[in-house]
Parts: structure tokens; sequence; C-alpha cells
């Protein structure tokens, strides 16, 4: 029966039929013109605000949907996306209308840029740290930190201090490192923790556990605190004019 408009959930498609769902070819979606729903082939997000949006029964929304996929509002095609397809623009779960940004937001949580999927995340994944250091930098979820920041495997996050039982590597990626490499040893400052090619003064250097201690007895494998070398040596090794002393296990 011919009609003059379509009915309530139904929107009208100009090959002159109404439709609960609107085409996927050609690929259009349900746009409110005024108290008529319509199929259009673009949102026009630029001047509308809405994105079509394939997740919600091929509708025009301002808000895109996050279920069952998070998607994003992309003014280049008028879609809600999955992935941002702007080379410098990253999908904002904060942003109060899930857009794609240039800047990820701050507020209420501060975000990062992750390139892998192209989103703004809280927390960047695994083997990444989220870099506020430098302004090149800031918001980025980076494989390395900037000196005199390090990659904190317990937070994801570029830190000046080390969490406990961690130590700053000064060269490579700058990571937060539970053993230092290879002749560095790892001393707990008292504003950071990091890793040192020369011990403090009032400290020995362990090439076994690659620490700095500044108690004689920490010093591991029967080796003795020599403190002008501020080295853990072997008994025979003790500086020249020093001898090894098993009573205090020092030079």
């Amino acid at each position: 029966m011919c009609q003059t408009a379509c009915n309530t959930g139904y929107a009208y498609w100009d090959i002159g039929v109404c439709v609960n769902i609107c085409p996927t070819n050609p690929s259009m979606f349900g746009y409110l013109n005024g108290n008529t729903r319509i199929c259009v082939s673009s949102c026009n997000s630029s001047t509308t605000g809405l994105y079509g949006d394939v997740q919600a029964s091929r509708t025009c929304v301002a808000n895109c949907t996050a279920l069952p996929q998070a998607t994003f509002g992309d003014n280049s095609t008028n879609l809600c996306a999955k992935k941002c397809p702007v080379s410098n623009q990253y999908g904002d779960p904060n942003h109060p209308n899930r857009q794609c940004v240039t800047w990820c937001s701050y507020i209420p949580n501060q975000t990062y840029y992750f390139q892998s999927t192209k989103m703004c995340v809280t927390r960047c994944p695994d083997g990444y740290y989220g870099d506020n250091s430098t302004t090149t930098s800031f918001g980025l979820c980076s494989t390395s930190c900037n000196l005199p920041y390090y990659g904190d495997p317990v937070s994801n996050l570029c830190v000046l201090k080390c969490p406990y039982g961690y130590y700053g590597s000064q060269i490579g990626a700058h990571l937060c490192v539970r053993v230092c490499p290879s002749g560095w040893y790892g001393i707990n400052g008292t504003l950071n923790r990091v890793c040192v090619q020369t011990c403090d003064l009032g400290y020995w250097a362990d090439g076994f556990t690659r620490m700095c201690y500044n108690i004689k007895t920490m010093c591991s494998n029967n080796t003795y605190a020599d403190a002008q070398a501020r080295l853990c040596v072997n008994g025979t090794l003790c500086t020249s004019g020093t001898y090894a002393d098993p009573s205090t296990m020092g030079c």
C-alpha cells in the first residue's frame, strides 16, 4: 500500500521503499531529518556532528559505539572507525563524543598515543612506556625513555626514580632493570636508583651481583671490600699495602 510517510522505526530509501535498516550496497545510514528518518549516503559529520555507525543498526550517531568493538568518529570519512585512518589521529575514549583526535586527552585521566592500534590508552602495553619528558615525545607510548627518565615495567611509564628493586640503565633504551649491564652497578640513591660505572665514596662495587654496597659483609662470594678501589675483590687482590681481613671482610 502506498503511504505518505514511513512507519515509526523505518527510514525512507529514495528508491521508494521504507526499510528498518538502511542498505549496505550502496552504503547508507539512517538520518533523522526533522520528523522524518531517511537513508543518506553520508552523515556529513562536519555540519551535523553525526557519524555513520554500522554497529548502531546503520544510523547516524553523535557518539560512536564502544561495543562489540570500540569505534571513533572520523571526520575524513564521516564514519565511526575501528582504527582512525588519518595518520596523526588516534581514537580517544576520553573524548565526550568518542572521536579521532590529534591530541590525546589528559582529563579525567592522562592518556597516551599508541601507534600500533591508533588509540589513546590510559596505560601503555608491556614493553612501552608513557613518555611526558619532552614536548616532542609528550603523551607517546615509547619503547625507550629520555634521560634522566627510565622505563618502569611496573607502571609502564617513564619515571625519574625506578621502583624498589630496579635500577635505571643509562645505556640502550634507558629502562629500569633488576640487574645492571656488565660493568655497571646498581645503587640506591636518595633521589634515584640508577646503574653507575663507579660506586660513590664509601660504597663497593660487587662484580657478581652488579650492585654497590656500603656494608662490607654484603660483598658476595667471599670477596672483600676494598675502600681504595671501591670494589669487592678477591682477598689476594686488595690494593697494594692492604690485606684481606676476614674479621671485617674488608681490605
